[in-house]
């Protein structure tokens, strides 16, 4: 399986033990060197083409690639995953191989392997696979990106009969772990860190004023942002924009209380052990730490670092980063 994200692209396989010694030659194969057929490649770009054309059918996706473009302008995170029609269209097969011989480079490589295996055996395996490629100049060269400076707001049109509204602030990287931490301590406050709670979701939830609520914290090699979504009707946006905003301010000026600062530290600690739940999660948030500078095994400081934080760190860093937002309202004219 192939994923990408904003900075890394990661190829993963799940085996099962008896059949790992036999198959792990077989994926090294399959990603080294790959082969990229005509019917593969008109297939999947047909396929790519038609998921571009239908972004406007779904309000989240529309919103979110509508957000990212406009909230990061020309740098690359504003680029869609997907790709744009007009890019897509003129990629060719030959494009596709010189990316994939870009992308194997054993500088800008970490494999990681997790679960049950003979280490020596894999170790002789992974070597005799990487040893012979090309080794070509490390790339993570960091991009500059302008940060913003002042509180924007903007309407744009959707086909569906809601209203949603995108509000962006800048955020950290992976270089900030400490700062990435406690705005996701603000991120818990706020909407619950990744799942339903917080206050948000508390106030606007029991008001029947959204669908949904939430907010993430991305960070990336440059500063990423954190942003909060939520999904109403066109009658009730304005109030549910007024409530986001009074909470953000509530946060910033007053201390949470012992209640729900607990609640928070008890959902960034499920957060953190579910992110490694998996041997696939593990093993790649494993080499992204390690890729990234990190090291890999910095997962294990993080009930040390959830232990460090403190109720004084939701007003702190609520201050530091909530400001300047950049706010999109999508309705239906």
């Amino acid at each position: 399986r192939l994923q990408g994200d904003w900075s890394s692209d990661v190829c993963s396989s799940d085996l099962l033990y008896e059949d790992f010694n036999a198959l792990l030659p077989i994926f090294f194969d399959v990603w080294l060197t790959p082969v990229f057929s005509v019917d593969e490649y008109s297939e999947t770009k047909r396929q790519t083409l038609k998921e571009i054309e239908q972004i406007p059918d779904d309000w989240y996706t529309f919103g979110i690639t509508t957000f990212k473009a406009a909230f990061f302008g020309n740098h690359p995170y504003g680029l869609p995953h997907i790709g744009r029609k007009e890019s897509i269209e003129n990629i060719s097969i030959n494009d596709i191989q010189q990316y994939h011989d870009h992308l194997i480079n054993p500088n800008n490589t970490v494999i990681t392997v997790v679960g049950n295996f003979d280490e020596k055996t894999t170790v002789n395996i992974i070597k005799k696979n990487m040893e012979n490629l090309n080794k070509k100049n490390k790339k993570n060269r960091p991009i500059d990106r302008s940060f913003h400076t002042k509180e924007t707001e903007n309407k744009i049109e959707i086909p569906q009969e809601v209203a949603a509204i995108f509000i962006g602030f800048d955020g950290t990287s992976f270089s900030e772990p400490n700062e990435s931490i406690r705005l996701d301590l603000v991120d818990s406050v706020l909407s619950g860190m990744r799942y339903p709670g917080g206050r948000l979701h508390s106030l606007l939830r029991e008001k029947g004023l959204v669908y949904m609520v939430h907010g993430s914290n991305q960070e990336g090699i440059e500063n990423g942002t954190f942003y909060i979504v939520a999904l109403s009707s066109k009658d009730s946006i304005k109030e549910v924009t007024s409530i986001i905003f009074e909470q953000i301010d509530a946060i910033k000026n007053s201390p949470v209380s012992d209640n729900e600062f607990e609640e928070a530290i008890a959902q960034l600690t499920f957060h953190s052990k579910d992110k490694i739940s998996t041997r696939e999660s593990l093993s790649t948030l494993m080499a992204t730490d390690e890729l990234y500078g990190r090291g890999y095994l910095f997962y294990q400081k993080n009930k040390e670092k959830i232990n460090e934080l403190s109720k004084e760190d939701v007003m702190k860093y609520a201050k530091k980063y909530l400001v300047n937002p950049q706010i999109y309202i999508f309705e239906n004219k």
